[in-house]
């Protein structure tokens, strides 16, 4: 949705933690703080950006400001001001869009829909009990840590798209909130559960991307045997084969707008 935010309501709303988590986030370090502003930086393409943001929310331009953080990032990521606000609004949280193809009418059948949505739950379920433990099938009974997250993990409003599917997952407050002083990313070990778990979704869905074609050519599922330590398993295959086989020629695409998370939509095209 191409949409620019120039409510000022809105963009007075957005409080300076949530967009200095948000830049963290996306692979901006701190630098310095000036006069009440922060300054972020990072590498794009070989050159050097700079992000300024205003620490105190009372101050009479701080609209202006976070609209201009906006646009640069629309800039940068070439995502619209609506998708960033969101994930401004959101960073309590990490964000996971799930795009399945569906007939030009843009309408599915309640049968279909709800088919799709229970495969993507057990989707996220494989994964989170592939980051609980490394195993190539988790039987019916799921370790409680896993069950325990997909109950926190909700369901946003429906987006724009072919048939989009937008999950929130909590994130601990203390991991949300940077540290005014921090200047390093946290390493993989650090990560909370909740984020190991879209870590595993993310790896675990390349690999199975890649892992399709080599199979086919092979003539073989080994390959998928292979990757049990990198959080794929079955269950995992099974879900997403629920979800390509729901409807012909489908396509579908699992987006983590979080860098860290995935660099670009891990797609399946038709077969």
């Amino acid at each position: 949705m191409k949409l620019d935010i120039a409510d000022t309501k809105a963009l007075s709303e957005i409080p300076p933690n949530s967009v200095i988590a948000y830049l963290r986030s996306h692979g901006w370090a701190p630098i310095r703080v000036e006069n009440e502003v922060g300054f972020f930086h990072k590498e794009i393409d070989g050159e050097s950006a700079e992000c300024d943001v205003p620490l105190r929310q009372s101050v009479r331009d701080y609209p202006r400001r976070i609209r201009e953080i906006l646009e640069n990032l629309t800039l940068i990521e070439g995502r619209s001001q609506y998708d960033i606000y969101q994930d401004l609004v959101r960073t309590n949280q990490d964000i996971v869009r799930i795009s399945i193809d569906v007939p030009e009418s843009g309408r599915v059948g309640l049968d279909e829909a709800g088919v799709l949505f229970w495969a993507t739950r057990e989707l996220v379920l494989a994964a989170a009990c592939s980051a609980h433990a490394h195993r190539a099938y988790f039987p019916r009974r799921k370790p409680p840590r896993a069950v325990e997250y997909v109950r926190h993990v909700n369901l946003a409003a429906p987006e724009a798209g072919s048939f989009v599917v937008v999950l929130e997952s909590p994130l601990p407050s203390s991991f949300a909130q940077p540290q005014a002083s921090g200047m390093s990313s946290e390493s993989l070990e650090d990560e909370p559960f909740e984020r190991k778990v879209l870590l595993t979704l993310a790896t675990a869905g390349m690999i199975v991307r890649q892992s399709i074609g080599i199979s086919t050519v092979r003539g073989s599922v080994d390959r998928f045997a292979e990757h049990v330590e990198a959080g794929v398993n079955a269950n995992y295959c099974d879900a997403l084969a629920t979800m390509l086989e729901e409807g012909p020629g489908r396509d579908v695409s699992i987006a983590f707008p979080g860098r860290r998370l995935a660099r670009s939509p891990v797609q399946y095209p038709r077969s």
